[in-house]
């Protein structure tokens, strides 16, 4: 099971069915509501926080992480990282490490430590492979 699908059973089996935000399901906790599990016109699956899909699955199985410049914010560091649970067989998180005197963003994944940049592409394999490609 790769993150799109983990992404939509979520998202069918916690559907909102009425409200503003009809059609979507909660990320996380169901009050939480600005953080949203929704289907892309695409056929992507994301994670969005407020108006930024922070997390985008495709049914290959690549899945795109891009905060809009936010990486830098506790919460939606917080929120970024509870998206990555999403993701299966890895321990992924984001942070900062100080390299030469300056704060860096940097992604773990599985014992390996990439630095991060929005944008950036996670591989479908099932391996710790990262396409270092812009969108």
């Amino acid at each position: 099971m790769n993150t799109y699908m983990k992404l939509k059973f979520h998202h069918e089996r916690n559907i909102f069915k009425r409200g503003q935000h009809k059609g979507d399901a909660p990320a996380g906790k169901r009050w939480r509501t600005w953080v949203r599990v929704v289907k892309g016109n695409n056929d992507t699956m994301r994670v969005r926080m407020y108006g930024t899909d922070i997390l985008t699955a495709y049914p290959d199985g690549r899945v795109v992480i891009d905060t809009s410049g936010w990486y830098d914010r506790p919460t939606t560091r917080l929120r970024i990282n509870e998206a990555f649970g999403f993701i299966p067989h890895f321990y992924m998180r984001l942070s900062s490490r100080k390299v030469f005197g300056l704060s860096q963003p940097t992604l773990y994944i599985g014992g390996k430590t990439y630095l991060y940049y929005d944008g950036m592409e996670l591989g479908a394999d099932s391996t710790n492979h990262i396409d270092c490609r812009s969108k």
